[in-house]
């Protein structure tokens, strides 16, 4: 079983001198993560669960078979971002189609510093791949406001296939420039 680990690094002398890594999430007992967890991505807002206030965000990939399909999208929380890290079982992300890999490789953009919430992730669409972005509301992750999955444009993408491959991006946000 797969775990999500951070260490912490400090800079001396234009040397990265890294602490210990730590799990701070791992995989479930029983659930869509039981086999394990990857590829996080973690962003700060404000976001609240059971009746807590948190400063951290992280989407993950879990699975419940890591040789078979149906990869799924969950997510966590946390006040500090060495955790401990609160899953939020509520909240998760399937594949319209359950034959598939699945959703895979999330990447989370806050663009109101809050809770208001882009996810992209890739999606196996069973011959091919699309990146796709849902917006939500994030503040009340007991009740969160989940957009419909809308697919990013490959137009213009070449691939040795006949799908375009456009998948596992990763995407960031510069306020100052407005550029995503």
């Amino acid at each position: 079983k797969s775990s999500i680990a951070v260490r912490k690094a400090v800079k001396e002398n234009d040397k990265w001198n890294y602490g210990e890594k730590a799990a701070v999430l791992n995989a479930s007992e029983n659930a869509f993560d039981k086999d394990g967890v990857s590829d996080p991505d973690v962003i700060q807002g404000k976001f609240a669960y059971n009746g807590e206030e948190y400063s951290y965000l992280m989407a993950y990939e879990g699975t419940d078979n890591l040789v078979a399909k149906n990869h799924k999208i969950g997510f966590a929380v946390a006040k500090t971002p060495a955790g401990e890290w609160e899953k939020v079982e509520n909240i998760v992300l399937s594949a319209e189609n359950s034959d598939s890999f699945g959703l895979s490789q999330p990447s989370l953009i806050n663009f109101d510093k809050q809770n208001k919430v882009v996810l992209f992730c890739s999606a196996d669409r069973g011959t091919y791949t699309v990146q796709t972005l849902r917006e939500m509301d994030l503040a009340d992750l007991n009740n969160p406001v989940i957009g419909v999955e809308n697919v990013l444009a490959e137009k213009g993408l070449k691939d040795k296939n006949d799908y375009p491959t456009f998948n596992d991006a990763d995407f960031a946000y510069d306020s100052v420039s407005g550029y995503l």
